[in-house]
């Protein structure tokens, strides 16, 4: 075994690229898949099987399809640690980049397209929790492709910075977390990690800094302010009074935080990143 493989769902490549030497993405097919069944009698022994009849649970089940698989070589670790580390860092990367919670539900210790083609069996292990939500697929162009290397060194080093890296950490929590109260708390959290806010008149401050940070003018940037003095009052309400904020208020969050961690990580760089802004 030479490397890790990692089939990533809910994103779409259209050619195969190297990211770094001994990490790169192919276009492959997964699909895992799992749904509750009920067994109404006692295995006969240890270690052996319930006996018929089962019954299916009416249950949304699990199913996840893959299409890419990002694939991690041992010989990159003594470079960039870990293999699981690396593609933990790749799959939030990619969500950050995608603005989408796309997955790598699985891994396997042989390419997929040799499972596939009957080569090899392989060992394949559970990787990210499922996620229930119904998205379209991100389609990783081309022009995000290239410049995917220059992010994923760029934000190795902004891991550095622990307020960084406590924010980007949150904000990508975000999909698992259950409810959109707790969502929208997390999501704020890390928008204050990183900003810094001053603790007098936490939300004029943060608002403040969000306008200076993404403003590209002054009407942009009052309607900037005005945004983050809004989505402040839905987290009070949700971490104060218990109220279950609405789900397009969450959404505007995480977009806003995210656009914040994009623009540290462009800071002081020649990237253009095409959905930055």
């Amino acid at each position: 075994m030479t490397a890790l493989h990692f089939a990533i769902s809910r994103l779409t490549i259209s050619a195969n690229a190297i990211i770094r030497p001994g990490l790169y993405l192919t276009q492959a097919y997964a699909h895992v898949f799992a749904h509750p069944m009920l067994a109404v009698k006692p295995p006969e022994g240890v270690g052996t099987h319930h006996p018929a009849p089962w019954t299916a649970v009416r249950s949304s089940g699990f199913l996840e399809t893959s299409s890419v698989q990002l694939s991690v070589e041992y010989a990159s670790e003594d470079a960039w640690g870990a293999a699981i580390y690396q593609a933990r860092e790749m799959m939030a990367l990619l969500r950050i980049v995608a603005g989408s919670p796309v997955r790598a539900p699985v891994w396997c210790t042989v390419p997929f397209a040799e499972i596939a083609s009957g080569k090899e069996k392989g060992d394949v292990y559970e990787f990210e929790p499922p996620l229930r939500w119904s998205i379209p697929d991100f389609d990783l162009t081309r022009d995000i492709i290239v410049i995917l290397p220059d992010l994923l060194k760029r934000l190795t080093d902004c891991r550095n910075d622990d307020n960084f890296s406590a924010a980007f950490a949150l904000l990508d929590s975000m999909s698992w977390i259950p409810s959109l109260g707790a969502q929208m708390i997390a999501i704020w959290s890390a928008a204050e990690t990183l900003m810094q806010p001053s603790r007098s008149s936490m939300t004029k401050e943060l608002a403040r800094l969000v306008r200076e940070a993404l403003g590209t003018s002054r009407s942009d940037g009052d309607r900037l302010y005005n945004e983050v003095t809004r989505l402040c009052a839905a987290r009070g309400s949700a971490a104060h009074a218990g109220r279950e904020p609405e789900p397009l208020s969450v959404q505007d969050l995480y977009q806003l935080v995210r656009r914040l961690i994009i623009h540290a990580l462009l800071d002081e760089t020649n990237i253009n990143l095409p959905i930055a802004h």
